[in-house]
């Protein structure tokens, strides 16, 4: 054994193809643990003839050698290279699995020659070959190159200078090994390129459309100087190319698919096959090709895209894509030339299955649609799972509605308030107070009285800007609205608040105006002396409206001291004014007053009975002597015709004519100073 170790040691320190025989010879013949140092030895030596044979004998050899051989395959360069042009078929297949197993990049020109081998089975598998290292250098790409400006590299270095001397050592070896494995990498693509180009031009021969995919994958087709004219219609690889993007939709194939639609040969195929393909992965990667490939020719492509079978519901599956993807792709959506409406349902999908930046994203797309059923589609996202999305799509609704654009947004807005999201529940009530004021101003006159009450109360307290939006109207140059806002003021009880304005309106052009704010004058809980001058005022309006709530807001008020000008109404020719100053005498405990209202009662115009009635029992007023007695009491309302219930007798004029009759059976609206004829008996 030791004379054997003695004549390997020999030959492999000679340096001629002798000894390579002999090393080969003793190879195949040697047994452990010699066979393993006999075989290393020979791949150290490096010589094409006996790497060749290694090549030649490589589905011989144990999965141990193999593996060896495998490990410095660097070193059959010139035997892989020699193998190519043998004879015998095993051979060259050989040497293209040694190429595909170790990932032996620097021969690809190899591969590449190998595509026009006689043999189709040499063939085929060198452009299977040759497609797999194309899409193995395609998943590598050059790494972003972050600037810093002249502050940040200032940073750096100080926080650099700050570590110690292993750890500097360490990031610079780092540097080192990334740079040259960029490098080496941007060394492969070359070559890569220069194979596949070689390959094309060789296509007539060896017709491997494997060759053709491979430089779609590999090469970006705004590299003129690789395509050239192969592209053309005439030439037989442009062909090939047309075929493959009709055919083909895995994703590998997106970059070159985005880049063809600004090609102007390869548009209108480009845009076929991105209509045509349901493949969710060609989809997704084509939204991510339009990232880094997006200038105006491309996006002019894009709009040739009018038919994408993928965007109707169920042809790919929008759910568990990354935040990524989903912006990705409501950005191709949103860029091809398909109807409105088949996007939108398609991006409305995308919204409601993914996470908040997909659904922003979404409502700043139906946002910029001038389409009217836009808005329908932003409904549906009020009831997003994030609550940001819920309140850009209840904001975007109420901008709308200021634009009249949406009807049902009073709907909407009450489902919000039963929203999950704290948000959103605020967002409807900030729309309710600000439509609030309108809302109830527009239906006041239809609403019953204890609605306008409580409804009117519950407006001035959820909107703040109320006060202001009454003051507007009560300003407005129409009476019938600065009549409703004096009414709104008394119904809401506000009245303190607004007494600068009801003074105002006191002294209005409109006799309904200033009748209603001198009623209301009287109602305030608080007595102002400009407001009790504004009263004795009105005293003297032209207006028997005016006049008769002024004696009554007096008397509300309690102001005795103008009895006497209160007085000299007691036989005013308006039935209204002449009650309501007798009331308030009568209350005010006036003796005068007494006989005023027996004169009223006799008075031989039925709507100054009637008043006077009206005043007897809204103050229990008992009248003695053959007048007999008037109480209050129970009978039937003005609006269905009064009934004397009980003897009439009594009640008699000057004449000795009954005149009760005429007072009870006539009815009407607005001749009681309060407008309503309560009921009552007489009694004997």
């Amino acid at each position: 054994m030791s004379q054997a170790k003695k004549i390997y040691e020999y030959f492999g320190r000679a340096k001629n193809e002798a000894a390579d025989s002999a090393l080969l010879l003793g190879f195949r013949r040697a047994e452990e643990p010699y066979r393993t140092v006999i075989l290393e030895n020979i791949l150290e030596r490096g010589n094409a003839s006996a790497a060749f044979e290694l090549v030649r004998q490589f589905h011989k050899l144990c999965s141990r050698d193999q593996n060896t051989v495998l490990g410095q395959v660097g070193q059959l360069y010139g035997g892989l290279y020699k193998s190519a042009d043998a004879g015998e078929i095993q051979t060259r297949l050989n040497a293209l699995s040694l190429i595909e197993k170790a990932g032996y990049e620097d021969l690809t020109e190899l591969v590449a020659l190998m595509c026009r081998d006689r043999d189709s089975r040499i063939s085929q598998k060198a452009g299977e070959l040759l497609l797999e290292m194309a899409r193995q250098n395609c998943e590598w790409s050059h790494p972003e190159v972050q600037i810093f400006d002249e502050s940040e590299s200032d940073k750096a270095i100080e926080a650099m200078e700050s570590e110690s001397d292993e750890v500097i050592e360490a990031v610079e070896s780092e540097c080192v090994e990334v740079i040259e494995g960029v490098e080496k990498k941007m060394q492969s693509r070359q070559r890569l390129e220069k194979s596949l180009r070689a390959t094309l031009k060789d296509f007539k021969i060896h017709q491997r459309v494997d060759a053709v995919l491979a430089a779609m994958i590999a090469v970006p087709l705004d590299n003129e100087e690789f395509w050239g004219s192969m592209l053309e219609p005439y030439e037989v690889v442009g062909k090939v190319v047309r075929h493959v993007l009709i055919g083909y939709d895995r994703a590998e194939l997106a970059g070159f698919c985005v880049s063809a639609l600004g090609h102007p040969g390869l548009r209108s195929t480009a845009a076929r096959a991105i209509s045509m393909c349901g493949r969710r992965e060609f989809i997704l990667a084509v939204a991510h090709e339009l990232t880094r490939q997006s200038d105006e020719k491309i996006l002019t492509g894009l709009k040739l895209v009018t038919h994408p079978v993928w965007v109707e519901a169920g042809k790919i599956s929008t759910a568990d894509l990354t935040e990524r993807q989903e912006k990705e792709l409501i950005g191709l959506v949103s860029k091809i030339g398909a109807s409105e409406t088949d996007c939108a349902g398609f991006v409305l999908r995308i919204a409601q299955q993914g996470g908040e930046a997909a659904g922003l994203r979404a409502m700043a797309i139906f946002a910029g649609m001038e389409a009217e059923w836009a808005g329908e589609y932003v409904e549906k996202l009020t009831h997003a799972q994030h609550e940001n999305v819920a309140m850009a799509a209840y904001r975007y609704l109420a901008k709308q509605n200021e634009q009249q654009k949406q009807k049902n947004l009073y709907q909407i807005m009450a489902e919000g308030l039963k929203s999950r999201h704290e948000k959103v529940q605020e967002q409807a009530r900030e729309y309710f107070a600000a439509i609030a004021f309108e809302r109830y101003w527009e239906n006041y006159e239809r609403l019953s009285s204890v609605q306008k009450t409580k409804a009117g109360q519950a407006v001035f307290k959820l909107d703040k800007k109320a006060d202001e939006k009454w003051r507007v109207c009560a300003g407005d140059l129409s009476p019938q609205k600065r009549m409703r806002a004096v009414k709104i003021a008394r119904r809401v009880g506000r009245l303190e608040i607004f007494s600068e304005a009801l003074l105002k309106l006191s002294s209005d052009a409109d006799a309904r105006v200033r009748s209603c704010a001198v009623a209301s004058l009287g109602e305030m809980r608080t007595r102002e002396r400009d407001s009790q001058e504004c009263l004795m005022k009105a005293l003297h309006d032209r207006d028997h409206r005016v006049q008769a709530n002024a004696i009554e807001a007096l008397g509300q008020r309690d102001c005795r001291g103008s009895e006497g000008q209160i007085n000299r109404f007691a036989n005013s020719r308006d039935n209204r004014v002449r009650a309501n100053a007798i009331r308030t005498l009568l209350n005010w405990r006036v003796d005068s007053a007494r006989r005023s209202i027996k004169e009223m009662l006799t008075d031989p115009r039925p709507r100054h009975r009637k008043s006077a009635h009206w005043v007897a029992e809204k103050i229990n007023l008992e009248l003695s002597g053959s007048q007999g007695k008037v109480s209050a009491g129970v009978g039937l309302t003005a609006r269905a015709g009064l009934t004397v219930v009980g003897n009439l007798a009594g009640v008699v004029n000057s004449n000795g004519g009954v005149i009760l009759k005429d007072a009870v059976d006539e009815t009407g609206a607005g001749e009681m100073p309060r407008g309503q004829y309560d009921s009552f008996v007489i009694t004997q």
